[in-house]
């Protein structure tokens, strides 16, 4: 009984995180992203609720078959170049993650 409690508070606690994420991203019309998630965790993220339209969920890990991945949020805006971008991750992965800090306002 007690590992089922804490399952769900972990799984309650990813939820806020993320969701906390996704209010920055479309608060300030950012890229916010999180660390590194678990398969179960990235399979959590994509079922979330998303608060609004305005923003969008996209998971990479830098490459194709990465086991963990990121999840990042992403204004409308730029959810166009994820569809670019979908067939070369690497290449966003790299850009938004490597050079996040030059890209995000502070």
């Amino acid at each position: 009984m007690g590992t089922y409690s804490s399952r769900a508070e972990t799984q309650n606690e990813l939820s806020r995180r993320l969701l906390d994420l996704a209010q920055r991203c479309e608060k300030n019309c950012c890229v916010t992203s999180s660390s590194f998630l678990t398969p179960a965790e990235c399979q959590e993220a994509e079922k979330l609720r998303l608060p609004s339209d305005d923003v969008k969920l996209f998971l990479s890990g830098g490459h194709p078959e990465c086991e963990r991945k990121m999840a990042f949020f992403l204004p409308f805006f730029l959810f166009c170049l994820v569809l670019f971008f979908d067939a070369h991750r690497v290449c966003f992965f790299k850009l938004f993650v490597c050079h996040k800090k030059t890209l995000l306002p502070p």
